[in-house]
């Protein structure tokens, strides 16, 4: 017997999905807070500005506030890139051509929006 708030999925995949999107978000926002908090705390301020993704890790790995809220947005913005992809996979192990063309047509529908966005 499941509890009043036991969430119910439709199939394996819907349980999949929600648990990258929620691992996901929940992990971009922990670093988006834990920069905040961390340039507050150095500095008195919020970054100002976001780094370029070629930049993020090396600033992480250089213990800076700026590369901790940059890695949490791009978190943000990769993570249904992500759970698009293990439908992707999922569909193609089902051998569901449909499932695979319609999440590749998706994805890239993601990624020219995500290259083109500040065009």
């Amino acid at each position: 017997m499941e509890g009043a708030g036991a969430m119910r999925f439709a199939t394996p995949l819907h349980r999949f999905v929600y648990y990258v999107l929620l691992v996901g978000l929940s992990a971009s926002v922990v670093l988006i807070l834990a920069g905040s908090v961390w340039s507050l705390a150095t500095t008195g301020a919020l970054p100002e500005r976001t780094l370029p993704a070629t930049q993020v890790l090396r600033s992480v790995l250089a213990g800076e506030a700026q590369g901790l809220v940059s890695a949490g947005l791009l978190g943000i913005l990769l993570t249904p890139l992500v759970a698009v992809a293990a439908t992707v996979v999922v569909s193609a192990s089902r051998r569901d051509g449909v499932g695979v063309l319609a999440g590749i047509g998706v994805a890239l529908v993601m990624v020219v929006g995500l290259l083109l966005g500040g065009a």
